[in-house]
């Protein structure tokens, strides 16, 4: 098999199919459940049911990055497929916006890099992860290790959430 034949866009589609669709089946059980069965709404069900749409949006997004080379080895991707895919910089007209879109992406891909480094090296040696007691083993602090990527991964989606509605803010499209 050939780079060009190597690609993982199928696995991708599937899973942006298939975990919308899950989802989308326990939101609206949940959302059943709680008008008609015990009839009362709470703030988190509508949280839920926003939730639940930015994530099909989010799956829509990335099946279009699907049908533009994603998944595949970057050699194979064609030059119009890249520029496809690199267009949302050119909705950032301000050379400013355009290193925040960038420093952000930066950002996101060293924090991932660093949660995984932390996770990998979070306890030594490492098969004391899910080996009890293993003698002379060190461990960090789980809970604060998963509070902190928690608190980090939370303060970087409302940062991704806000800063389009900060570029977004100066076009006069239709």
């Amino acid at each position: 098999m050939s780079r060009a034949d190597e690609t993982r866009a199928s696995a991708v589609a599937l899973a942006i199919i298939l975990c919308p669709l899950i989802a989308a089946v326990a939101v609206a059980l949940r959302i059943y459940t709680r008008v008609f069965l015990i009839g009362a709404r709470f703030l988190e069900d509508y949280c839920i049911v926003f939730a639940m749409v930015s994530s099909v949006a989010m799956s829509v997004f990335m099946g279009i990055s699907v049908l533009n080379g994603f998944g595949r080895h970057i050699e194979t991707v064609s030059s119009e497929e890249l520029i496809q895919q690199g267009k949302y910089a050119r909705i950032s007209v301000i050379l400013f916006e355009k290193y925040l879109c960038y420093g952000l992406i930066v950002v996101l891909v060293v924090q991932s890099l660093t949660l995984c480094g932390i996770h990998l090296g979070l306890c030594t040696p490492f098969h004391a992860l899910w080996t009890p007691n293993v003698p002379g083993a060190t461990c960090l602090n789980r809970t604060t290790v998963y509070y902190v990527q928690l608190s980090l991964t939370i303060a970087t989606d409302f940062i991704v959430l806000v800063v389009p509605l900060f570029i977004l803010r100066h076009l006069s499209l239709p």
